[in-house]
C-alpha cells in the first residue's frame, strides 16, 4: 500500500497522492490570471500507528507519545467531529516530498518498535495514512499585499493497512483469568477493531450511527460517514493452515 514513486507504479496512496497534485496544478494554471482573488490548494499528509488501541505519531519527534483523540460538537453543522489530538501534519508539494516524509515515517516506526521491543509489530499493528487537500483563499489588497483569508480541508483520503488478520485474530478464546502476553491482549483488540470497523462500515452505508467503536473506527470517523466512499480490499492467504481467520476478515 505504501511503495514510494520510485516503484513501478508507485502504490495505492503513491499514486492518490500524485492524484492531488495533479489537480492543484491543474488549480493553479485556471488562478493563474486572476488578480483580485485567488483560490488555490494544497496537499498535507499525516502517517500514524495503531497497536493494542494506542495511537503512535510516525511523523511526530516522540513516536512513543500516545495520542488521544477529542470528539466534539459543531453548532452550525449539527454534527459531531473526532479528531487526534497533536497530530503532525505535513504539507508537501511534489512526489519528491511524498516520498522523504514516507521514508520519515518507515523509519520512525522501525525505531519505535525497538522502543517498545515487539516483534514483528509492523504486521500486529494497523498503519493509517491520511492525504489531506486544503482549499486556500488568498486576496490582493493592493500592489504588494497579498492576504489568506481563510484555510479549510477540502477533502481528506484515509489508508488503512490492517493488522495482518492470522496474527491479529485469535484462533482460541483465552480465558480471562489467564496470563496474558501483550500479543494475546493485541489479538483480542484486532479482532475487536474488526468487529468495531465492520459494524461502522453498515451504519455508514445505512446513516445511522453505530455504538461499537474502537482507536481505529473513531481515528478515521471523517472517512467513515454517508458521503464518503469505502473500499475494502482482503488479503486472503492461499495457506490452509488459517482459514478461519482469513474468514473473519472476509466477514469484514
Amino acid at each position: 500500500m505504501s511503495r514510494g514513486f520510485d516503484a513501478n507504479d508507485g502504490g495505492l496512496v503513491g499514486r492518490s497522492a500524485q492524484e492531488i497534485f495533479n489537480l492543484i496544478e491543474i488549480s493553479q494554471q485556471a488562478n493563474a490570471g486572476k488578480v483580485n482573488k485567488s483560490t488555490y490548494f494544497t496537499a498535507a499528509i499525516s502517517i500514524y500507528q495503531i497497536y493494542n488501541d494506542t495511537i503512535n505519531d510516525l511523523l511526530s519527534n516522540n513516536t512513543a507519545k500516545q495520542l488521544q483523540i477529542r470528539t466534539y460538537y459543531d453548532h452550525d453543522t449539527g454534527k459531531c467531529y473526532t479528531q487526534i489530538v497533536d497530530m503532525v501534519k505535513k504539507e508537501m508539494q511534489n512526489k519528491k516530498d511524498y516520498n522523504n516524509i514516507l521514508a520519515e515515517a518507515i523509519h520512525n516506526r522501525k525505531l519505535l518498535t525497538q522502543t517498545l521491543k515487539i516483534n514483528e509489530l509492523k504486521k500486529k499493528s494497523h498503519l493509517v495514512i491520511s492525504l489531506i487537500l486544503e482549499k486556500r483563499d488568498k486576496i490582493s489588497e493592493g500592489v504588494n499585499k497579498v492576504t489568506e483569508k481563510s484555510i479549510e480541508k477540502f477533502a481528506q483520503m484515509d489508508f488503512a493497512e490492517l493488522a495482518s488478520s492470522n496474527i491479529g485474530l485469535p484462533t482460541i478464546k483465552i480465558p480471562e483469568s489467564d496470563y496474558q502476553s501483550n500479543d494475546d491482549i493485541n489479538a483480542k483488540t484486532v479482532a475487536k477493531n474488526f468487529d468495531t470497523l465492520s459494524a461502522n462500515l453498515v451504519s455508514s452505508a445505512t446513516n445511522i450511527p453505530s455504538s461499537k467503536e474502537s482507536k481505529l473506527t473513531l481515528a478515521l470517523k471523517p472517512t467513515l460517514n454517508p458521503d464518503a466512499n469505502t473500499l475494502v480490499f482482503v488479503c486472503v492467504l492461499s495457506n490452509e493452515e488459517p482459514p478461519t481467520n482469513s474468514i473473519k476478515a472476509l466477514k469484514v
